[in-house]
Order: C-alpha cells, then structure tokens, then sequence
C-alpha cells in the first residue's frame, strides 16, 4: 500500500506507475492522478507539442518510413 501525492489516497502499488529511481520503485503519483496531469498537460500546450512533433518526423522521415512498412 502507498499514499498517492496528489490525490491523498492509499492504494495498491498495482496503481502506480513504475519509476526505477525511486526507493520502492513506483511513482509517486497513482496512474489516475498522473493521466488527469498529462491530459491538462496535453491541452495547455497542444501548440508546444505539435511543434515537436513536426520536427521529429522531418528528422526522422527515414526511420519512420520503414516502421510504416
């Protein structure tokens, strides 16, 4: 059982994510908590990511072009 920093809730280990740098080898927060912070994540800065997206594929084209096959 761990208590989830966001939320305040123990819960099973099970609802953690993994994070090998850590002490008990979870994440800090539950996988609830962590998929809410990444979808705010996701719309405050859709603009910022979409950027980086475009730049990966043009850097990538290659790459990416053989995964597709």
């Amino acid at each position: 059982m761990k208590i989830c920093k966001v939320c305040k809730i123990e819960k099973e280990l099970s609802e953690f994510g993994k994070r090998p740098d850590s002490k008990d080898g979870y994440r800090n927060d539950c996988k609830e908590c962590r998929k809410e912070f990444m979808k705010l994540y996701k719309e405050l800065n859709s603009e910022y990511l979409s950027i980086k997206k475009k730049e990966y594929n043009i850097k990538n084209k290659e790459t990416i072009k053989e995964k597709k096959k």
